[in-house]
């Protein structure tokens, strides 16, 4: 009786979990936002985030908060960054770059989103761990 790819995968992340909340004390460094590995991260999020949105319209970042990096055997990436409703529905096959965020009143939604992606470089592989968004008020 062998593990399933599916439970190697559960058990991967929960390691990495745990040695995450195991090393806490040790903190993580601030990065540069615009970077290429904080962006792929944020990418990363913004997509899972939009996948699993009940919103029928695409979010995207509009201003990065903050970046920080911390090594747990893979990447902890821990992102802060508002998010903006834009015009564009999902399965409209847009790429978020064509998207603009919409501003008029009734339709905008801009969010706070803090997020922690786990990148296992070694398989060039990325998880959503944490995914957290709250409205901002304007």
């Amino acid at each position: 009786m062998g593990f399933s790819w599916q439970s190697h995968c559960i058990f991967f992340n929960t390691f990495l979990i745990l040695v995450s909340a195991s090393k806490e004390q040790l903190g993580s460094e601030p990065i540069n936002p615009n970077g290429e590995d904080a962006q792929r991260a944020l990418d990363f999020a913004v997509e899972s985030f939009n996948a699993f949105s009940k919103d029928d319209h695409l979010f995207k970042v509009t201003r990065v908060v903050s970046a920080q990096v911390q090594d747990i055997g893979g990447l902890l990436y821990t992102l802060e960054a508002e998010l903006g409703r834009t015009q564009c529905k999902k399965g409209e096959n847009k790429t978020l770059t064509s998207c603009f965020v919409v501003n008029t009143a009734g339709m905008s939604e801009n969010l706070l989103c803090h997020f922690k992606v786990v990148h296992a470089f070694w398989r060039d592989e990325r998880d959503l761990l944490q995914n957290n968004c709250s409205p901002v008020n304007r």
